[in-house]
Parts: C-alpha cells; sequence; structure tokens
C-alpha cells in the first residue's frame, strides 16, 4: 500500500493525521484546511505553465543576445554587458526567494515582476552592485565596474523582466476568461503512461497534455503525489503537471549552479530514524520525504500536495502550525543570506514561543552560501550570530545542543531533477541541533546518533544510493543564442514540433486517458499507473509509446505565437477551441560556545 503508518516515540501516525506526541489532540492543519475547501481551489492550466517557461527562456534569451551583442561590438557597450551570466542567474533566483517569502504583489512567482517597478530596479541594482564588490567574485567580465553602470544594468534588466511577466499577465487573463469553469482532466485531454526509463531500471510516468506538452515524473514521486493530492479528483494530472513544469521552469536559472542544491534522501531518513525529523522547512512536492510535512516555495501549486506557506514568509508562514503542535523539522534555509537570516530568527521565535508549551527540535544545515561575506569558504562557530545577534546571547544558548564542521570537499548535497544526484560541496557547511526543553525530551540525541546524521552527509554513502536513479536533466538551448561560454545544463524547454503544427482540435474538449500499460525491453506488460490515476471515467488509453522521452518536455511553444509576432496570440488558441570524505566528532555546547 503507499499509505503507511509511521511510529514517533511510541505513537502511530498515518500520513494526514500527524499529531504532536505531547498533545495528541492538535493536529497540523495545512493538508486538513485544503480537503475542506478542495472545490474553491485554483488550478493552473498546462498552456499557463508552458507560457510561463517560454517567458522565463526569453529574459535569459535577451540578455545572453545583448551580452553577445555587447562583446562583439565596437561601439559603446550596453550596460547589460558588463554582467555575466552567473550573476544574472543569482539575482533572478534571489527574486524568487524574496517574492516567495514577502507579501508585495506581483505579476508572476518566477519572473521578476513585483508591481512596484521601483522597487525591481532597486532590488536589481543592488544585487549587481554587490556581486560586483564581492570579494573575489568573477560578476563582471572585467574588474570593477562603475555603480552608474551597474545602475543602468539593473534598470535594463528590470525592464526586459517586466515586459515578459506583463506579456503572460496579459495572456493568463485572456485565456482565463475563455476558459470553462468547470475544465478538468478529460476536457482538456490530460493522459498519463508508464513506461521503462532508458536502461529499463525504474517506472517513469510521462503526463501529456493533448499531444502537445509532456512533463516526466518516476512512479514513486507520482504515487507520494497521489498519496498527498487533496485538491479536485478530476484535475489529478492537470496539478501534477503545473508543480513538474514550476519546479523545472525554475530550474531553467537554478541548475548546473551552487543554487540547485538538496539535502539527500539518505539523510533526511537518518534524520528520521535519529531524531524523529517529521516536518521539512524548505522541501519541494516532488522531493518531500515519505509522510513529512513540508513548507514549499510555491503555494499555488504546492498546497493541494499538503504543502504549507512558505516558512518564515513575512507576515507570518507555514511555521504557525509548529506552534500548535510541535514537531521535529530539518531546515536548510534557502541559499541567500538576507532569508537565511529570516529563517534562522522565525527558528529562534519559536523555540522561545514555545518553550514550556510543545516539544521543539530543528536540525540545522547552513551552507556557506547562507552566510555575507564570509572570511573563509567555510563557516564557524562564530559566523552564526551574523544571522541572528540573539546567537551571541547567552540567554539563548540554552536552545543550542550540538554543532558539527562539515569541511569543503567532504560531504555532498542533492541535485538535479527527479531522484537526483549527488554534488560534492566545494565549501563548507555547519550542521546544528536546537531544541527548547520539551523537544530535547521528546526528540532525545545523543553525540553518536549526532555524528551519525554528519556522516550520512558523506560523498561515498551517496554515491553509492546515487548508483540506481536515471537522470533525467537535458541542455538548455536558447535559439539564435551567441554565448562566451557554455550555460550549465538545466531543464528542456519549449522545443517547436513542425509535427504538432498541423494539429487541430480542441484544447478544451475530448477524453482524457490513462494508460496502464508500457513497452519495455520485454514488450508490453501491464502497469501499475491505474492505481495512482483514476478520475472515475473509463475509455480507451489510446497513447502507447514507442521511446522514453529524451528531454523532460517537448512542447510546441509556437502555437501560442503568431507568425508575424512574439506576443501570444489568443486568437490562434480560440480557433483550437478554448471558447467551447570523513567528519569530525559531533560537539555537546549545550553550555553555549560563541
Amino acid at each position: 500500500s503507499i499509505s503507511q503508518n509511521v511510529h514517533l516515540n511510541g505513537l502511530s501516525v498515518a500520513p494526514g493525521d500527524l499529531r504532536h506526541p505531547l498533545t495528541s489532540n492538535n493536529t497540523f492543519h495545512c493538508k486538513d484546511e485544503m480537503q475542506m475547501n478542495v472545490h474553491h481551489v485554483s488550478m493552473e492550466h498546462p498552456a499557463l505553465s508552458i507560457v510561463r517557461q517560454e517567458k522565463l527562456t526569453e529574459v535569459m534569451r535577451k540578455y545572453l543576445q545583448i551580452r553577445a551583442g555587447s562583446s562583439n561590438s565596437t561601439s559603446q557597450r550596453h550596460p547589460l554587458g558588463s554582467i555575466d551570466e552567473e550573476t544574472i542567474r543569482v539575482a533572478l533566483d534571489r527574486w524568487m526567494i524574496r517574492a516567495a517569502h514577502g507579501v508585495t504583489p506581483f505579476l508572476d512567482p518566477l519572473i521578476p515582476s513585483w508591481t512596484e517597478k521601483q522597487m525591481l530596479r532597486d532590488f536589481l541594482q543592488r544585487q549587481f552592485i554587490s556581486e560586483s564588490r564581492r570579494a573575489g567574485s568573477s560578476a563582471t567580465s572585467s574588474g570593477l565596474t562603475s555603480i552608474e553602470i551597474l545602475k543602468e544594468a539593473g534598470a535594463a534588466m528590470a525592464e526586459i523582466c517586466e515586459d515578459s511577466a506583463k506579456s503572460l499577465a496579459d495572456f493568463r487573463s485572456e485565456f482565463e476568461d475563455q476558459l470553462p469553469h468547470d475544465w478538468s482532466d478529460t476536457s482538456i485531454e490530460m493522459s498519463a503512461s508508464e513506461v521503462l526509463s532508458n536502461n529499463g531500471s525504474s517506472n517513469i510516468i510521462v503526463i501529456d497534455w493533448a499531444r502537445r506538452a509532456q512533463v516526466q515524473i518516476s512512479f514513486s514521486a507520482l504515487a507520494s503525489l497521489k498519496n498527498r493530492y487533496a485538491g479536485p479528483p478530476h484535475r489529478f494530472l492537470a496539478a501534477v503537471f503545473a508543480l513538474v513544469m514550476r519546479y523545472e521552469t525554475r530550474r531553467i536559472i537554478t541548475a548546473g549552479t551552487i543554487l540547485d542544491q538538496r539535502i539527500a534522501p539518505s539523510t533526511i531518513s537518518c534524520l528520521k530514524r535519529e531524531v524523529h525529523v517529521n516536518v521539512e522547512a524548505l522541501a519541494e512536492p516532488l522531493s518531500v520525504y515519505e509522510n513529512n510535512f513540508f513548507c514549499g516555495m510555491f503555494p499555488d501549486v504546492d498546497k493541494v500536495f499538503g504543502g504549507c506557506q512558505p516558512f518564515a514568509k513575512e507576515g507570518g508562514g507555514g511555521e504557525v502550525t509548529l506552534l500548535e503542535n510541535g514537531g521535529s523539522v530539518i531546515m536548510m534555509p534557502p541559499l541567500e543570506s538576507s532569508t537565511a537570516a529570516r529563517y534562522i530568527q522565525t527558528m529562534l521565535d519559536l523555540l522561545e514561543r514555545a518553550d514550556g508549551v510543545c516539544a521543539l527540535s530543528f536540525v540545522v544545515v547552513l551552507p556557506a552560501e547562507c552566510f555575507r561575506d564570509l572570511k573563509s569558504s567555510s563557516p564557524s562557530i562564530d559566523d552564526i550570530p551574523s544571522l541572528d545577534p540573539r546567537l551571541g546571547d547567552p540567554h539563548y544558548h540554552r536552545f543550542f545542543r550540538m554543532i558539527e564542521i562539515l569541511p569543503a570537499g567532504q560531504h555532498t548535497y542533492w541535485c538535479d531533477n527527479g531522484e537526483g544526484t549527488p554534488r560534492l560541496s566545494q565549501t563548507g557547511s555547519l550542521l546544528l541541533l536546537f531544541q527548547n526543553e520539551f523537544g530535547l525530551q521528546h526528540f532525545p540525541i545523543d553525540d553518536s546518533a549526532f555524528g551519525r546524521i554528519a556522516h550520512s552527509f558523506g560523498m561515498n554513502l551517496m554515491l553509492n544510493e546515487a548508483s540506481g536513479p536515471v537522470s533525467m536533466m537535458s541542455g538548455v538551448s536558447f535559439a539564435g543564442q551567441v554565448s562566451e561560454s557554455p550555460i550549465p545544463p538545466s531543464p528542456s524547454i519549449p522545443v517547436v514540433d513542425s509535427a504538432m503544427s498541423g494539429i487541430s482540435g480542441a484544447i478544451i474538449g475530448g477524453i482524457g486517458s490513462f494508460s496502464s500499460e508500457s513497452t519495455g525491453r520485454g514488450g508490453r506488460r501491464r502497469g501499475r499507473l491505474f492505481d495512482l490515476v483514476d478520475d472515475g471515467d473509463e475509455g480507451d488509453a489510446g497513447n502507447d509509446m514507442d521511446d522514453v522521452l529524451s528531454g523532460m518536455l517537448n512542447v510546441d511553444a509556437s502555437m501560442f505565437r503568431s507568425a508575424s509576432s512574439q506576443e501570444v496570440d489568443i486568437e490562434a488558441i480560440s480557433l483550437m477551441g478554448i471558447a467551447g570524505g570523513t567528519i569530525g566528532r559531533s560537539r555537546d555546547v549545550s553550555g553555549g560556545r560563541f
């Protein structure tokens, strides 16, 4: 059975019913509230996900074209030509993080687009100036660039982002006006097929929208999502499609960089055994461990899969449930110093407010990238107060239990989509344990257990674990791009398929299909997909696939554009029927050491 029970200090806990060991009558409410309002959920149509990916790709393409033109031009150089690609990626990802954890309205969660335009310009200008002045940074093409040029570059980048976000917002408004309110997986021709991976070692589910776009997801990930799903049953496939697309679109910016890393499943498993971790402070629904509760970055797609609001969100996020329930939390903040500091500050607030009320335990992982202006590539215990000055106050040392330094080159994180792959960290990290008194009593842990957690970050364990999964990453391709250096690998982006351009028929309308058979090395066989995908409809699957898709997506993005314009062509959509190494020993620092 997909549904499993876990035991926390002798308490049997079923998915969707996580109860605090001290106060068993209190429950987490993220998913329960969702179940009460499933018919009022706003679900993203696949077309919107596709156009968003196209628009974010357009932002990067425009920047690269400007940079290439500036390097080849003998005339005055464009200000953006002074900003290298790494800095652009860092700035865009930091905006996504700030937007997710803030309350300022924006047009889109992935394309920088605060509605307060000057705020976006100021943000990008500060990012460019900060990166250009960072010690040892290669943020500019040659030495330091004048502040005036960096400001002009920030303003230019803001304009590019605003134009793309506005185009997407216009498309969304017109599209949703024409979309029937009662659309379903069946009416928009969503289907799912189970196939073997290229090496035949695992099952891959291909989710298809009207034979125009597909995403891939592992069988185990789909099973987990099905178990968590609390949205309208007739839109499950559309919800999965939107979820996969959202996080894959973000990886257009982060893939192949230090920005794309998370804690490995083997480490989460170890934390589950050693300190009964049941909450992940920052996770993707696609990789959250077993039945853990989690806070994501994109509530509009995370919520139907049990995701809480982002942890430490301005005005209160998913952490508020911890005050009611307590819990054992694993927390690796976003790799952005301001937001990382907010996570630590929120954690200390929770520990103090819950002291004597409920049990709280936090295992905190702090990569070097969470700190601002480190003196070396590895943080130390002396750097911790920079995230919250209270950690330099002996009054707060009572929450600080243990610390372990994970040296550079001797621990790994998980990167890439799907099952993930290990990446050796080139910078150091800190592993810390914070608990209030009730947390210490109900989530006890000794030096040897903490040492096992630290060792779970070891490279050899990670490499052994990674030997089986199939990587589903493919390279980014920006049409017409001229770049001085290759772009780091990232998820596939929409690709024009000439065979699709002649397809006629409605996007809304038709029959959804659910294939429970696949073709592998041994020919046709019965699959398990029917156990996961069933909205009560019957019909011929009719969507067998001859080969596993070589990329995560194969999208006819051109169907949203007119032949003479780069803008999205709503009329064209209407015609298709829309209107119808070695880790040191852990140390107990409960007495405080700063």
